[in-house]
């Protein structure tokens, strides 16, 4: 009896001991390469950051002079470990022709390089766009009317050292500034952390994580072309946030759907038409909004309604008696997602695609579960209402790691 009691008590030390053991593993162990440890779903939590040994550090240009055409620096920093957690910009009346660079750890070409505007999903021109403001949201917003006011909570991490420069137009062309003094005067700030860890809207991200920009700028698409947003080989990583600007005659190109490939696996279908990646529906007959994790920032509805019923021949007939012999009003769309609730995480390569229209037989069409027809529909691309040609920019914004 006394042996057998003995063992029992062995038997229960040894379990506790074999589970404090497991719970000290769990908790100190850090993430694995190529993982992505998620602490919360709120867009900028940061529960899983530990900033005992953690500073901030922060700059300000007040009134800065920038010379046309000419490179200028914002910040550069050589304290790493650390990262950016917000950049503030005034601009007035060039914000939509300037472009921002951005140098991690030595780099000679920049590995994020963003037109001002678009880089924070501003799509429509400033008399537009200036009667929109404000709005906010949790990883972009814009503030104040012409190009002021801009900001982001971009968390852009460097191991040794940062350097961010801009590069104004060379000239300012009805640029619709109300101060037209100002032009070529800046404001801006920075702020980030050094030596903590990376948390990106409550997801830690490994300490080699960097963040990438891939681009397709004013990219004239033809009737079911594909464009390739993002082609990565031999690394893991998140596809963070994605950005659409588009002009077309008509909204035909939406019927498109956004497709991936994960580390060399069959096609994934991530959207049944492109505003619905979006969260928006039919063509977003809804108009503009703007959320944390989605929005549209800028639409223009065709000039013909209902533009997309009538063939190409049709069209520019309608077009011609309306505006003469041109040019034609654009539909327009700018339209932003960032993959944080959901994210879109890969561990050897993405290819991630979008397609300018959609058809109902090829195959590799969007799926369906029924033929659909439409009388009067003489715009058809088997099934869907065929797009024009269209000009499109596509921002992909990706951490490595």
């Amino acid at each position: 009896m006394g042996d057998t009691r003995a063992l029992g008590n062995w038997r229960l030390v040894a379990s506790i001991l074999v589970a404090l053991v497991l719970l000290l593993w769990l908790l100190l162990s850090p993430p694995g390469q190529g993982t992505l440890k998620q602490s919360s779903l709120n867009a900028n939590d940061d529960s899983a950051t530990d900033i005992s040994k953690a500073r901030t550090f922060s700059s300000v240009i007040k009134s800065g002079q920038l010379t046309p055409g000419e490179e200028t620096e914002l910040f550069s920093s050589s304290d790493g470990p650390g990262y950016t957690t917000e950049q503030w910009f005034t601009f007035p009346g060039i914000g939509p022709h300037t472009i921002v660079r951005v140098f991690v750890d030595g780099e000679s070409s920049p590995s994020i390089e963003y037109n001002l505007h678009l880089g924070h999903a501003i799509g429509c021109n400033a008399t537009e766009e200036s009667k929109l403001v404000p709005w906010n949201t949790a990883f972009i917003s814009h503030n104040a009317p012409f190009s002021s006011a801009i900001k982001n909570n971009y968390r852009i991490p460097f191991g040794k050292s940062i350097r961010i420069t801009v590069v104004p137009p060379k000239t300012v062309h009805n640029s619709g500034s109300s101060f037209p003094k100002f032009e070529y005067i800046y404001w801006y700030i920075i702020h980030g952390v050094l030596n903590a860890p990376l948390v990106v809207g409550g997801h830690r991200l490994p300490n080699t994580a960097r963040l990438r920009l891939y681009k397709q700028e004013n990219r004239l698409v033809q009737p079911l072309d594909y464009i390739t947003m993002v082609d990565v080989k031999k690394s893991a990583g998140w596809l963070f946030q994605i950005m659409m600007s588009a002009e077309s005659l008509t909204l035909a190109f939406l019927e498109g759907c956004h497709r991936a490939e994960i580390d060399g696996g069959e096609t994934q279908f991530f959207s049944s038409g492109t505003e619905d990646l979006f969260s928006g529906a039919f063509y977003f007959d809804g108009g503009i909004f703007h959320s944390d994790d989605v929005g549209l920032t800028c639409f223009q509805k065709p000039a013909v309604k209902d533009a997309y019923n009538y063939s190409q021949e049709e069209l520019y007939m309608r077009l011609q008696k309306k505006y003469g012999d041109g040019p034609y009003p654009q539909s327009h769309v700018t339209a932003y997602k960032f993959f944080v609730k959901d994210p879109l995480l890969f561990h050897k390569s993405l290819r991630f695609r979008w397609r300018s229209g959609e058809t109902a037989t090829d195959n590799d069409r969007c799926p369906r579960t029924s033929q659909r027809t439409k009388a009067g529909l003489k715009g058809v691309s088997k099934g869907y209402p065929l797009p024009l040609k269209a000009t499109v920019t596509l921002y992909s914004w990706v951490y490595h790691y």
